[in-house]
């Protein structure tokens, strides 16, 4: 971890030296996220636009532990070629993913349209206005 934390650091006095203040970091995927990924004698950095985890479409006011996360409900859902008009029986229940999927497939609803978070609106140059039309 202590080439994430230089390259961290080099990030942030950069910013410092450009800017005149420092900006926060921390573990939280609440902004842009700077990834290092470093394989034998060659490095590369990459910047994560989306933040948290795609795979969680963002109902959940209180995340708990669910045991399938809601981009594998889905998929499985598209993988029985389910009509969207025939009833749909949820054998398993337990805290409704697959349900939930269901309910937002078959209502032709886009996964991830309750996130309001996503690290490519830390960055500059993000335009609300086109990101609003898009979303809509």
């Amino acid at each position: 971890m202590f080439a994430n934390l230089r390259v961290k650091d080099s990030i942030v006095d950069r910013f410092r030296e450009k800017k005149g203040s420092r900006p926060s970091t921390g573990s939280a995927l609440t902004g842009a996220v700077i990834h290092l990924f470093w394989k034998n004698e060659e490095a590369e950095i990459f910047i994560d636009t989306s933040g948290d985890s795609l795979a969680r479409h963002g109902y959940r006011k209180i995340p708990g532990q669910a045991p399938m996360l809601e981009a594998l409900a889905a998929a499985t859902i598209y993988a029985t070629r389910w009509d969207r008009l025939s009833p749909f029986v949820n054998p398993m229940c337990g805290s409704g993913t697959v349900a939930i999927e269901a309910a937002l497939i078959a209502t032709n609803r886009r996964p991830g349209l309750f996130r309001s978070n996503y690290a490519f609106m830390h960055l500059l140059g993000y335009d609300e206005t086109v990101y609003l039309q898009e979303k809509k």
